[in-house]
């Protein structure tokens, strides 16, 4: 089983572009989360990215420092690296499904705008998954 789900905030703006055979909207962004452990704040940082609506809704509605529930699977990516020839790997949150924690930003004249669960960003696609063996 390969689930998350992971409660934090935003540490910047999230950054969209397009990719895949099909341009799929992709959305990349990173939280932070702070748990106290024997009396010491321990922070962590995790890279997410989302697809499809989901991303879109992301990149939309969130911004630094606004709080998101993830829900989505770890996405191992391993390339060569082209000036030392070694393999090198990056782990990242394929984020399926989203909640908002705090009112979302207003956009396009929205006020109080409350978004649904976004789920399956695949649905209706071609099995998408990226093939190279480029990070993205």
């Amino acid at each position: 089983m390969n689930q998350v789900q992971l409660l934090g905030r935003l540490t910047k703006d999230p950054e969209m572009s397009y990719g895949g055979q099909n341009n799929i909207t992709i959305c990349k962004f990173s939280i932070a989360i702070s748990e106290k452990r024997n009396g010491q704040e321990n922070s962590s940082f995790f890279d997410c990215k989302s697809f499809g609506k989901t991303a879109e809704a992301i990149n939309q509605y969130i911004k630094k420092g606004q709080r998101i529930l993830i829900s989505g699977s770890l996405d191992q990516s391993r390339w060569q690296d082209k000036n030392t020839s070694q393999i090198r790997s990056k782990i990242e949150i394929t984020v399926n499904r989203f909640d908002f924690i705090e009112k979302a930003i207003e956009s396009n004249n929205q006020q109080n705008w409350q978004a649904p669960q976004h789920q399956d960003p695949f649905q209706g696609q071609p099995n998408f998954a990226p093939q190279e063996n480029i990070p993205f």
